[in-house]
């Protein structure tokens, strides 16, 4: 077993014995193997224990034995104390689920405070079962029925090599003290359910299901890291940003027999689950369809799948400008305003700058989001248009359009942001002054 365990800490690149090691422990028979192997093999470590009240004095029993064993082994402990039904009932989350928040939040805590360089917890073989079959009972991909990683992150499970009647035997000839959870006996959570009723059934099919398991598990993270290699060569050259937005051309998926797994690797990332990009592959053709995730959204134009943040608080702020030479930002624009005489003056060709008559004009100026009744003379017309038409015929997406600002004098708008000013407001040869207005993109916004 010592063997064993050095090995694959070694074959995993988990940790070395330089390192400073958080065992998690429960004071059941997997984690307190873990701390024995630790020990017997060099390792410096200390123990993080949490109690979290379920079982009465069972529960303190519990940290009574993970005391002792620091002890024994000269080990620095840590101990969190909290009600997971109380966490679990103000959260409104499973009692499961409470449990593995405060362990996690805990390890952090010790582990940041204290300088230990990785989180070590006592999942074996079986407890990487369970999640396979828990996880595909629920629906999940490639990540789901690898298993649990030897190492994500700063936590490592350096017992996942083992089965449970491996730990069992080591622990016994060992003369390892540990306790039993009785609730492990009860199938009222999902994993016991797992482990007292399924795991036992697939033993009879396959006696040496877990190092089948094994064996399966590590093909499969080859595999999963060849996946994700090519889905961020796919990245790479389907998403293009412009400013806050990301654009897929639809022609790189359309008639693509993979595209909603394609779709779906490309925007999982930004909280879109594979119904939605089934359903926007679906409507590719239906240009102005919207899909929504908790902070970002999927727009379909006409050529593109346009991927933007969810609009935020500063969409709609209203910002003034007086006649004076200034600068300041909203949520979209950093604008710079600048007084200049007429004589000599060149305008710009570029559509972020306006150069409007500065005389023409009523102070405050407004800059606000555009509505819907708007109308405006667009520069070079003599009647007035609407501005909701103005946009259709320019064309412009649905994730721009929402971000339309208009610089408004009095009730009339005398610039939209970018697009065009009003024809009231040009500059002509009877022009003396001249207000200068540049919108710059907010990188600070993105």
């Amino acid at each position: 077993m010592i063997k064993s365990f050095t090995d694959f800490i070694k074959k995993h690149a988990l940790f070395h014995t330089g390192h400073r090691i958080l065992a998690g422990v429960s004071g059941g028979v997997d984690s307190m193997t873990l701390i024995d192997l630790l020990y017997k093999t060099g390792h410096n470590f200390g123990i993080a224990h949490c109690n979290f009240m379920l079982r009465g004095a069972d529960s303190d029993k519990d940290e009574e034995l993970v005391r002792r064993a620091a002890e024994r082994y000269q080990a620095p402990l840590f101990v969190e104390k909290t009600s997971a039904k109380l966490v679990a009932a103000r959260n409104k989350i499973s009692i499961e689920m409470a449990a593995r928040d405060i362990r996690y939040s805990f390890f952090d805590r010790i582990l940041n405070e204290q300088g230990y360089d990785f989180i070590a917890t006592a999942h074996h073989l079986g407890d990487s079962f369970e999640t396979i079959i828990l996880n595909l009972v629920k629906g999940t991909g490639i990540p789901g029925i690898r298993g649990i990683n030897p190492k994500r992150g700063r936590i490592v499970r350096p017992l996942l090599f083992a089965d449970k009647q491996a730990i069992l035997n080591y622990a016994t000839d060992a003369g390892l003290q540990w306790r039993e959870d009785h609730t492990n006996m009860e199938d009222i959570y999902q994993r016991n359910l797992i482990r007292l009723q399924i795991a036992p059934q697939a033993l009879k099919i396959n006696p040496n299901l877990y190092h089948t398991l094994e064996k399966t598990a590590a093909r499969l993270r080859h595999a999963e890291e060849v996946y994700k290699r090519h889905i961020e060569q796919l990245r790479e050259r389907m998403m293009s940003r412009k400013g806050k937005d990301y654009y897929i051309p639809k022609e790189s998926l359309a008639g693509d027999p993979h595209a909603v797994v394609i779709l779906f690797e490309l925007l999982s990332p930004y909280g879109f689950v594979f119904e939605q990009c089934e359903q926007a592959i679906g409507s590719i053709d239906h240009t102005g369809a919207v899909f929504l995730a908790p902070q970002y959204k999927l727009n379909i134009d006409r050529t593109h799948f346009i991927l933007s943040p969810a609009p935020g608080s500063k969409t709609g702020e209203e910002l003034t400008i007086e006649p004076a030479e200034n600068q300041f930002a909203d949520g979209d624009y950093i604008y710079n305003i600048k007084i200049k005489d007429a004589e000599g003056y060149s305008i710009s060709k570029e559509s972020n700058q306006a150069a409007l008559d500065l005389d023409r004009l009523e102070f405050p100026l407004k800059i606000r989001p555009w509505n819907a009744g708007d109308f405006f003379v667009p520069l070079g017309m003599k009647g007035k248009k609407k501005l909701s038409d103005f946009i259709i015929d320019q064309k412009i997406p649905l994730n721009l359009k929402e971000r339309i600002k208009t610089v408004v004098s009095g009730n009339n708008i005398a610039w939209i942001v970018g697009l065009r000013i009003d024809d009231r407001f040009k500059i002509t040869g009877n022009t003396r002054r001249i207000l200068e207005i540049t919108a710059t993109p907010n990188d600070k916004s993105l």
